[in-house]
Protein backbone atom coordinates (compact mmCIF):
# COMPACT_ATOMS: atom_id res chain seq x y z
CA UNK A 1 0.00 0.00 0.00
CA UNK A 2 0.45 3.66 -0.74
CA UNK A 3 1.55 5.95 2.32
CA UNK A 4 -0.57 9.04 2.86
CA UNK A 5 2.56 11.41 2.33
CA UNK A 6 3.33 9.53 -0.97
CA UNK A 7 -0.61 10.85 -2.40
CA UNK A 8 0.46 14.54 -1.66
CA UNK A 9 3.88 14.13 -3.98
CA UNK A 10 1.05 13.57 -6.51
CA UNK A 11 -0.08 17.13 -6.18
CA UNK A 12 3.10 18.99 -6.77
CA UNK A 13 3.69 18.35 -10.00
CA UNK A 14 0.34 19.28 -11.41
CA UNK A 15 -0.70 22.82 -12.53
CA UNK A 16 -3.24 24.82 -13.86
CA UNK A 17 -1.42 24.97 -17.55
CA UNK A 18 -1.35 20.62 -17.25
CA UNK A 19 -4.79 20.58 -16.28
CA UNK A 20 -5.83 23.34 -19.15
CA UNK A 21 -3.45 20.89 -21.43
CA UNK A 22 -5.75 18.23 -21.33
CA UNK A 23 -8.68 20.16 -22.61
CA UNK A 24 -6.54 20.93 -25.57
CA UNK A 25 -7.89 18.19 -27.83
CA UNK A 26 -11.37 19.88 -29.14
CA UNK A 27 -13.28 23.03 -28.32
CA UNK A 28 -16.20 21.23 -26.81
CA UNK A 29 -13.47 19.45 -24.13
CA UNK A 30 -14.28 22.19 -21.47
CA UNK A 31 -18.08 20.87 -21.51
CA UNK A 32 -16.58 17.67 -20.47
CA UNK A 33 -14.34 18.60 -17.69
CA UNK A 34 -17.24 20.69 -16.56
CA UNK A 35 -19.38 17.55 -16.12
CA UNK A 36 -16.85 15.94 -14.42
CA UNK A 37 -16.47 18.91 -12.26
CA UNK A 38 -19.97 18.85 -11.02
CA UNK A 39 -20.17 14.87 -10.59
CA UNK A 40 -17.01 15.65 -7.80
CA UNK A 41 -18.90 18.18 -6.11
CA UNK A 42 -21.86 15.70 -5.92
CA UNK A 43 -19.17 12.77 -4.54
CA UNK A 44 -17.44 15.28 -1.79
CA UNK A 45 -18.53 12.52 0.80
CA UNK A 46 -17.39 9.51 -1.44
CA UNK A 47 -13.79 11.64 -1.46
CA UNK A 48 -13.70 11.54 2.23
CA UNK A 49 -14.74 8.25 2.67
CA UNK A 50 -11.46 7.17 0.16
CA UNK A 51 -9.43 9.43 2.28
CA UNK A 52 -10.27 7.56 5.50
CA UNK A 53 -9.79 4.63 3.99
CA UNK A 54 -6.31 5.29 3.16
CA UNK A 55 -5.33 6.49 6.59
CA UNK A 56 -6.99 3.08 7.94
CA UNK A 57 -4.91 1.11 5.51
CA UNK A 58 -1.44 3.00 4.95
CA UNK A 59 0.18 0.84 7.54
CA UNK A 60 -0.69 -2.33 6.24
CA UNK A 61 1.05 -4.07 3.20
CA UNK A 62 -1.61 -6.60 2.55
CA UNK A 63 -3.96 -6.62 0.17
CA UNK A 64 -7.39 -5.52 0.75
CA UNK A 65 -10.51 -7.53 -1.34
CA UNK A 66 -13.19 -4.85 -0.06
CA UNK A 67 -14.55 -2.77 -2.84
CA UNK A 68 -12.84 0.71 -2.73
CA UNK A 69 -15.11 3.31 -1.70
CA UNK A 70 -15.89 5.21 -5.16
CA UNK A 71 -19.73 5.37 -6.20
CA UNK A 72 -20.34 4.38 -9.42
CA UNK A 73 -21.43 7.81 -11.03
CA UNK A 74 -18.10 8.97 -11.16
CA UNK A 75 -17.69 9.40 -14.64
CA UNK A 76 -13.73 10.38 -14.78
CA UNK A 77 -13.40 6.42 -14.62
CA UNK A 78 -14.45 3.58 -12.04
CA UNK A 79 -12.36 1.13 -10.77
CA UNK A 80 -13.09 -1.68 -8.25
CA UNK A 81 -11.07 -4.38 -6.44
CA UNK A 82 -10.20 -6.04 -9.87
CA UNK A 83 -7.03 -7.38 -10.44
CA UNK A 84 -6.59 -5.23 -13.26
CA UNK A 85 -6.93 -2.04 -11.02
CA UNK A 86 -3.43 -0.98 -9.79
CA UNK A 87 -2.96 0.96 -6.51
CA UNK A 88 -0.90 3.15 -8.50
CA UNK A 89 -3.87 3.56 -10.96
CA UNK A 90 -6.25 4.21 -8.17
CA UNK A 91 -4.35 6.71 -6.37
CA UNK A 92 -3.55 9.31 -9.58
CA UNK A 93 -7.34 8.66 -10.26
CA UNK A 94 -8.25 10.24 -6.84
CA UNK A 95 -5.17 12.70 -7.05
CA UNK A 96 -6.45 13.92 -9.76
CA UNK A 97 -10.63 14.53 -8.95
CA UNK A 98 -9.09 16.03 -5.31
CA UNK A 99 -7.61 18.39 -7.65
CA UNK A 100 -10.54 18.98 -9.62
CA UNK A 101 -12.58 19.74 -6.31
CA UNK A 102 -9.63 21.55 -4.94
CA UNK A 103 -9.26 24.10 -7.85
CA UNK A 104 -12.78 24.46 -9.79
CA UNK A 105 -14.19 25.78 -6.11
CA UNK A 106 -15.44 29.53 -6.97
CA UNK A 107 -14.49 29.26 -10.89
CA UNK A 108 -16.05 32.46 -12.60
CA UNK A 109 -16.07 32.48 -16.25
CA UNK A 110 -15.30 35.82 -18.35
CA UNK A 111 -15.02 36.23 -21.94
CA UNK A 112 -13.65 38.07 -24.25
CA UNK A 113 -15.31 38.78 -28.10
CA UNK A 114 -14.66 41.14 -31.06
CA UNK A 115 -18.45 40.87 -32.51
CA UNK A 116 -18.14 43.28 -35.42
CA UNK A 117 -21.36 45.33 -34.18
CA UNK A 118 -24.18 44.27 -31.79
CA UNK A 119 -26.57 47.39 -33.46
CA UNK A 120 -29.18 44.35 -34.17
CA UNK A 121 -31.20 42.77 -31.65
CA UNK A 122 -31.10 39.89 -33.68
CA UNK A 123 -27.53 40.04 -33.28
CA UNK A 124 -27.89 40.21 -29.30
CA UNK A 125 -29.49 37.54 -29.20
CA UNK A 126 -27.13 35.59 -31.05
CA UNK A 127 -24.36 36.86 -28.92
CA UNK A 128 -26.17 35.98 -25.76
CA UNK A 129 -26.48 32.30 -26.97
CA UNK A 130 -23.45 31.90 -27.66
CA UNK A 131 -22.55 33.45 -24.17
CA UNK A 132 -24.70 30.69 -22.30
CA UNK A 133 -23.04 27.89 -24.34
CA UNK A 134 -20.37 28.27 -23.11
CA UNK A 135 -21.16 29.48 -19.25
CA UNK A 136 -19.05 33.37 -19.61
CA UNK A 137 -20.66 35.14 -16.65
CA UNK A 138 -19.14 38.49 -17.41
CA UNK A 139 -17.80 38.64 -20.53
CA UNK A 140 -16.43 42.31 -22.61
CA UNK A 141 -17.39 42.66 -26.30
CA UNK A 142 -15.90 45.10 -28.94
CA UNK A 143 -16.51 46.68 -32.39
CA UNK A 144 -20.45 47.40 -31.10
CA UNK A 145 -21.02 49.71 -33.47
CA UNK A 146 -23.82 51.04 -30.59
CA UNK A 147 -24.55 54.76 -30.38
CA UNK A 148 -24.38 56.46 -26.88
CA UNK A 149 -23.92 54.86 -24.11
CA UNK A 150 -26.71 52.77 -21.55
CA UNK A 151 -28.03 49.54 -20.53
CA UNK A 152 -30.45 47.04 -22.88
CA UNK A 153 -31.08 43.35 -21.57
CA UNK A 154 -31.45 39.99 -23.58
CA UNK A 155 -32.36 36.73 -22.29
CA UNK A 156 -31.36 37.46 -18.32
CA UNK A 157 -28.07 39.32 -19.58
CA UNK A 158 -27.58 42.82 -19.02
CA UNK A 159 -24.97 44.55 -21.32
CA UNK A 160 -23.54 47.82 -20.28
CA UNK A 161 -22.34 49.99 -23.75
CA UNK A 162 -20.61 52.99 -24.39
CA UNK A 163 -20.28 54.04 -28.08
CA UNK A 164 -19.80 57.34 -30.34
CA UNK A 165 -23.03 60.38 -29.71
CA UNK A 166 -25.17 59.09 -32.09
CA UNK A 167 -24.52 62.86 -34.33
CA UNK A 168 -21.34 61.27 -34.71
CA UNK A 169 -22.42 57.72 -35.50
CA UNK A 170 -20.94 56.18 -38.89
CA UNK A 171 -20.80 52.84 -40.06
CA UNK A 172 -17.38 52.55 -37.73
CA UNK A 173 -19.02 53.87 -34.79
CA UNK A 174 -16.20 51.58 -33.06
CA UNK A 175 -18.07 50.94 -29.39
CA UNK A 176 -17.35 48.37 -26.42
CA UNK A 177 -19.78 46.83 -23.72
CA UNK A 178 -19.57 45.10 -20.77
CA UNK A 179 -22.10 41.97 -21.13
CA UNK A 180 -23.33 40.68 -17.47
CA UNK A 181 -24.88 36.88 -16.97
CA UNK A 182 -27.75 36.52 -14.60
CA UNK A 183 -25.63 36.31 -11.29
CA UNK A 184 -22.90 39.00 -12.10
CA UNK A 185 -26.37 40.83 -12.77
CA UNK A 186 -27.96 40.61 -9.90
CA UNK A 187 -24.34 41.53 -7.96
CA UNK A 188 -24.35 44.53 -10.27
CA UNK A 189 -28.24 45.13 -9.41
CA UNK A 190 -27.97 44.56 -5.13
CA UNK A 191 -24.90 45.22 -4.10
CA UNK A 192 -24.13 49.00 -4.75
CA UNK A 193 -22.03 48.28 -8.38
CA UNK A 194 -21.17 51.17 -10.74
CA UNK A 195 -20.19 51.52 -14.52
CA UNK A 196 -18.40 54.33 -16.14
CA UNK A 197 -18.51 55.59 -19.85
CA UNK A 198 -14.86 56.82 -20.45
CA UNK A 199 -15.52 57.14 -24.32
CA UNK A 200 -16.74 55.68 -27.40
CA UNK A 201 -13.92 52.96 -26.94
CA UNK A 202 -13.66 52.19 -23.20
CA UNK A 203 -16.15 51.63 -20.68
CA UNK A 204 -15.87 50.14 -16.85
CA UNK A 205 -17.66 48.02 -14.55
CA UNK A 206 -17.18 47.55 -10.73
CA UNK A 207 -18.82 44.23 -9.24
CA UNK A 208 -18.55 43.35 -5.43
CA UNK A 209 -17.32 40.16 -5.45
CA UNK A 210 -15.27 37.63 -3.13
CA UNK A 211 -12.85 38.37 -1.66
CA UNK A 212 -12.55 41.29 -3.12
CA UNK A 213 -14.12 44.01 -5.80
CA UNK A 214 -13.48 43.45 -8.97
CA UNK A 215 -13.46 45.89 -12.15
CA UNK A 216 -13.52 44.90 -15.62
CA UNK A 217 -12.71 47.35 -18.55
CA UNK A 218 -13.70 46.53 -21.80
CA UNK A 219 -11.31 48.40 -24.45
CA UNK A 220 -11.59 48.95 -28.65
CA UNK A 221 -8.45 49.82 -29.26
CA UNK A 222 -7.42 51.40 -32.23
CA UNK A 223 -5.75 49.92 -35.68
CA UNK A 224 -2.29 49.20 -35.48
CA UNK A 225 -0.54 52.64 -37.36
CA UNK A 226 1.69 50.58 -39.81
CA UNK A 227 1.84 53.30 -42.14
CA UNK A 228 2.65 56.11 -39.85
CA UNK A 229 -0.37 57.79 -40.50
CA UNK A 230 -1.05 61.14 -38.27
CA UNK A 231 -4.50 59.93 -37.88
CA UNK A 232 -3.87 56.70 -36.43
CA UNK A 233 -1.25 57.58 -34.57
CA UNK A 234 -3.26 60.46 -32.53
CA UNK A 235 -5.87 57.91 -32.24
CA UNK A 236 -3.64 55.50 -30.22
CA UNK A 237 -2.13 58.40 -28.10
CA UNK A 238 -5.79 59.37 -27.43
CA UNK A 239 -6.72 55.82 -26.52
CA UNK A 240 -4.08 55.06 -24.15
CA UNK A 241 -4.38 58.29 -22.33
CA UNK A 242 -8.05 57.56 -21.25
CA UNK A 243 -7.10 54.11 -20.60
CA UNK A 244 -4.27 55.74 -18.46
CA UNK A 245 -6.52 57.68 -16.74
CA UNK A 246 -9.20 55.60 -16.46
CA UNK A 247 -6.94 53.44 -14.17
CA UNK A 248 -6.04 56.45 -11.79
CA UNK A 249 -9.25 56.58 -11.17
CA UNK A 250 -10.13 52.74 -10.21
CA UNK A 251 -9.36 51.71 -6.91
CA UNK A 252 -5.96 49.74 -6.69
CA UNK A 253 -6.78 47.45 -4.06
CA UNK A 254 -9.74 46.10 -6.70
CA UNK A 255 -9.11 43.28 -9.22
CA UNK A 256 -8.49 44.96 -12.33
CA UNK A 257 -9.36 42.89 -15.53
CA UNK A 258 -8.62 44.98 -18.81
CA UNK A 259 -10.23 42.79 -22.03
CA UNK A 260 -10.74 42.91 -25.34
CA UNK A 261 -9.37 43.40 -29.04
CA UNK A 262 -6.22 45.71 -28.35
CA UNK A 263 -4.93 45.15 -32.31
CA UNK A 264 -1.83 44.59 -31.13
CA UNK A 265 0.48 41.95 -31.25
CA UNK A 266 3.26 41.53 -28.63
CA UNK A 267 6.19 39.08 -29.96
CA UNK A 268 8.37 36.02 -28.72
CA UNK A 269 11.17 38.72 -28.60
CA UNK A 270 9.66 40.77 -26.09
CA UNK A 271 9.40 37.83 -23.72
CA UNK A 272 13.37 38.23 -22.90
CA UNK A 273 13.28 41.06 -21.62
CA UNK A 274 9.53 41.96 -20.25
CA UNK A 275 9.13 38.84 -18.39
CA UNK A 276 7.45 39.78 -15.74
CA UNK A 277 4.63 41.36 -18.52
CA UNK A 278 4.72 38.23 -21.09
CA UNK A 279 5.33 34.58 -20.75
CA UNK A 280 6.46 31.95 -22.68
CA UNK A 281 3.95 31.28 -24.72
CA UNK A 282 3.32 34.41 -27.33
CA UNK A 283 3.12 33.74 -30.49
CA UNK A 284 3.60 36.71 -32.72
CA UNK A 285 6.08 39.59 -34.01
CA UNK A 286 5.75 42.57 -32.22
CA UNK A 287 4.17 45.69 -33.88
CA UNK A 288 3.66 49.24 -32.66
CA UNK A 289 0.61 48.46 -30.74
CA UNK A 290 2.15 45.66 -29.15
CA UNK A 291 4.80 47.86 -28.18
CA UNK A 292 2.36 50.17 -26.42
CA UNK A 293 0.77 47.92 -25.12
CA UNK A 294 3.86 46.20 -23.24
CA UNK A 295 4.65 49.42 -21.95
CA UNK A 296 1.41 50.36 -20.51
CA UNK A 297 1.65 47.37 -19.00
CA UNK A 298 5.26 47.64 -17.50
CA UNK A 299 4.12 51.02 -16.39
CA UNK A 300 1.09 50.06 -14.42
CA UNK A 301 1.43 46.16 -13.20
CA UNK A 302 -0.28 44.43 -15.55
CA UNK A 303 0.36 41.10 -17.28
CA UNK A 304 -0.93 39.73 -20.41
CA UNK A 305 -2.39 36.58 -19.53
CA UNK A 306 -2.91 34.90 -22.74
CA UNK A 307 0.88 34.41 -22.77
CA UNK A 308 1.34 32.46 -19.71
CA UNK A 309 -0.46 28.98 -20.28
CA UNK A 310 0.66 26.56 -22.87
CA UNK A 311 -2.20 25.80 -25.81
CA UNK A 312 -2.10 24.44 -29.54
CA UNK A 313 -1.53 27.69 -31.71
CA UNK A 314 -5.73 27.36 -32.85
CA UNK A 315 -6.42 27.88 -29.03
CA UNK A 316 -4.15 30.88 -28.68
CA UNK A 317 -4.60 33.00 -31.89
CA UNK A 318 -8.29 34.97 -32.43
CA UNK A 319 -8.31 36.68 -35.66
CA UNK A 320 -6.96 35.74 -39.18
CA UNK A 321 -5.43 38.15 -41.50
CA UNK A 322 -7.99 38.47 -44.59
CA UNK A 323 -5.06 39.17 -47.11
CA UNK A 324 -2.00 36.74 -45.73
CA UNK A 325 -4.28 34.19 -44.20
CA UNK A 326 -2.20 34.05 -40.93
CA UNK A 327 -3.52 33.81 -37.71
CA UNK A 328 -2.69 36.20 -34.74
CA UNK A 329 -3.37 37.00 -30.90
CA UNK A 330 -5.16 40.33 -31.26
CA UNK A 331 -7.43 40.04 -28.16
CA UNK A 332 -5.83 40.06 -24.41
CA UNK A 333 -6.99 39.45 -21.03
CA UNK A 334 -4.69 41.95 -18.63
CA UNK A 335 -4.65 41.36 -14.78
CA UNK A 336 -2.78 43.03 -12.12
CA UNK A 337 0.74 41.08 -11.64
CA UNK A 338 0.02 40.43 -7.64
CA UNK A 339 -3.71 38.98 -9.07
CA UNK A 340 -2.18 36.75 -11.65
CA UNK A 341 -2.83 33.49 -9.83
CA UNK A 342 -6.63 34.19 -10.09
CA UNK A 343 -6.77 33.71 -13.52
CA UNK A 344 -6.42 29.38 -13.98
CA UNK A 345 -6.76 29.45 -17.50
CA UNK A 346 -7.10 31.76 -21.04
CA UNK A 347 -7.84 30.24 -24.28
CA UNK A 348 -9.80 30.54 -27.84
CA UNK A 349 -12.54 29.35 -28.62
CA UNK A 350 -13.55 28.89 -32.39
CA UNK A 351 -16.86 26.82 -32.33
CA UNK A 352 -18.46 30.28 -31.43
CA UNK A 353 -17.61 32.17 -34.20
CA UNK A 354 -19.51 31.14 -37.17
CA UNK A 355 -22.64 31.76 -34.83
CA UNK A 356 -22.64 35.43 -35.09
CA UNK A 357 -21.21 35.99 -37.62
CA UNK A 358 -17.44 37.63 -36.67
CA UNK A 359 -14.09 37.01 -37.53
CA UNK A 360 -12.56 37.16 -34.32
CA UNK A 361 -12.47 34.11 -32.05
CA UNK A 362 -14.54 34.17 -28.61
CA UNK A 363 -11.16 34.48 -25.58
CA UNK A 364 -12.48 32.52 -22.11
CA UNK A 365 -10.82 32.71 -19.01
CA UNK A 366 -11.50 30.98 -15.97
CA UNK A 367 -10.79 33.43 -12.82
CA UNK A 368 -10.89 32.24 -9.21
CA UNK A 369 -13.60 34.86 -7.69
CA UNK A 370 -17.18 34.70 -6.43
CA UNK A 371 -19.42 37.31 -7.49
CA UNK A 372 -21.30 38.86 -4.03
CA UNK A 373 -24.81 38.57 -5.12
CA UNK A 374 -28.13 38.62 -3.15
CA UNK A 375 -30.54 36.02 -3.26
CA UNK A 376 -32.73 36.47 -6.52
CA UNK A 377 -36.15 38.62 -5.55
CA UNK A 378 -39.31 38.57 -7.34
CA UNK A 379 -40.28 41.88 -8.89
CA UNK A 380 -44.19 43.31 -8.94
CA UNK A 381 -44.52 43.75 -12.54
CA UNK A 382 -46.04 46.71 -13.87
CA UNK A 383 -49.64 47.28 -14.93
CA UNK A 384 -50.08 48.05 -18.65
CA UNK A 385 -52.80 50.54 -18.24
CA UNK A 386 -54.56 52.09 -21.40
CA UNK A 387 -53.90 55.74 -21.36
CA UNK A 388 -56.92 56.98 -23.47
CA UNK A 389 -59.42 55.27 -20.66
CA UNK A 390 -57.29 57.48 -18.49
CA UNK A 391 -58.30 60.17 -20.30
CA UNK A 392 -61.95 59.57 -19.73
CA UNK A 393 -63.21 61.63 -17.48
CA UNK A 394 -66.07 59.48 -16.09
CA UNK A 395 -64.02 56.33 -15.75
CA UNK A 396 -62.03 58.51 -13.75
CA UNK A 397 -64.70 59.68 -11.81
CA UNK A 398 -65.85 56.48 -10.78
CA UNK A 399 -62.68 55.27 -10.50
CA UNK A 400 -62.56 57.90 -7.84
CA UNK A 401 -65.72 57.30 -6.04
CA UNK A 402 -64.50 53.95 -5.62
CA UNK A 403 -61.13 54.97 -3.49
CA UNK A 404 -63.48 57.36 -1.43
CA UNK A 405 -66.16 54.50 -0.77
CA UNK A 406 -62.59 52.26 0.25
CA UNK A 407 -61.26 54.68 2.47
CA UNK A 408 -64.42 55.62 4.74
CA UNK A 409 -65.26 51.61 5.03
CA UNK A 410 -61.53 50.56 5.79
CA UNK A 411 -60.73 53.79 7.98
CA UNK A 412 -61.99 52.83 11.40
CA UNK A 413 -60.22 49.18 10.97
CA UNK A 414 -56.77 50.69 10.23
CA UNK A 415 -56.31 53.09 13.30
CA UNK A 416 -54.24 50.87 14.96
CA UNK A 417 -51.68 49.89 11.83
CA UNK A 418 -48.44 51.34 11.08
CA UNK A 419 -47.85 53.73 8.49
CA UNK A 420 -45.85 51.23 5.75
CA UNK A 421 -49.03 48.62 6.76
CA UNK A 422 -51.54 51.27 5.65
CA UNK A 423 -49.49 52.16 2.22
CA UNK A 424 -49.24 48.67 1.67
CA UNK A 425 -53.15 47.91 1.87
CA UNK A 426 -53.91 51.18 -0.46
CA UNK A 427 -50.89 50.18 -2.65
CA UNK A 428 -52.73 46.77 -3.36
CA UNK A 429 -55.83 47.64 -3.68
CA UNK A 430 -55.32 50.22 -6.48
CA UNK A 431 -53.47 48.12 -8.14
CA UNK A 432 -55.92 45.38 -7.88
CA UNK A 433 -59.31 47.80 -8.83
CA UNK A 434 -57.61 49.71 -11.56
CA UNK A 435 -57.31 46.53 -13.81
CA UNK A 436 -61.01 46.90 -13.91
CA UNK A 437 -60.98 50.50 -14.86
CA UNK A 438 -57.69 51.14 -16.88
CA UNK A 439 -56.06 48.01 -18.30
CA UNK A 440 -55.54 47.46 -21.40
CA UNK A 441 -57.90 45.22 -23.98
CA UNK A 442 -56.61 41.95 -24.91
CA UNK A 443 -57.58 42.72 -28.33
CA UNK A 444 -55.75 45.80 -28.69
CA UNK A 445 -52.73 44.15 -27.10
CA UNK A 446 -49.76 43.22 -29.86
CA UNK A 447 -49.30 39.49 -30.66
CA UNK A 448 -45.67 39.13 -30.57
CA UNK A 449 -44.42 36.04 -32.50
CA UNK A 450 -41.13 34.97 -31.42
CA UNK A 451 -38.07 35.28 -34.65
CA UNK A 452 -35.73 32.55 -32.85
CA UNK A 453 -37.23 29.83 -33.16
CA UNK A 454 -35.85 25.64 -32.93
CA UNK A 455 -35.23 25.54 -36.79
CA UNK A 456 -33.20 28.85 -36.91
CA UNK A 457 -31.08 27.49 -33.29
CA UNK A 458 -30.50 24.15 -35.61
CA UNK A 459 -29.24 26.24 -38.25
CA UNK A 460 -27.17 28.61 -37.01
CA UNK A 461 -25.46 25.54 -34.84
CA UNK A 462 -24.73 24.16 -38.41
CA UNK A 463 -23.77 27.06 -39.56
CA UNK A 464 -20.84 27.15 -36.52
CA UNK A 465 -19.84 23.67 -36.92
CA UNK A 466 -18.91 24.68 -40.73
CA UNK A 467 -17.15 27.56 -39.89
Amino acid sequence: MYEVEEIEEHFAPISGADINSISDESDFADDSCDEITSNVDENENELIKWTNYLQLNSDSDEDNDQDYPLTQSATLVQYSSSETSSDNEIIETMTLLCFLKLFTTNITRFGSWNVRSCYRVIKRELIVRQLKRYQIEVATLAETNIPNSGIYVVNEYTSIYSGAPEKERTRATHGAAVCLGPKASRALRNSGSIWRSVNSRIVAVRIKSQPIPITVIAVYAPVNPSNGLKVDIEACDEFYKALQSTIDNTNKDNIILIMSDFNARVGVEQASSAQSVIGKHAVDKQNKNGRRLVDFCLFNGFVITNTFFPHKPVHQTTWMHPKTKQWHMLDYILVYRKFRNSIQDVRAHRGATGGIGTDHHLLRAKVRIHLKCHKKTTETGRLKLDYEKLNNEKLVAEFQTELLKHRNNTQENNRDLFVNEKFTQFDDYIREHSKEYFIKDQKYQKNTKEWFTHEIADIVDKKAKAY
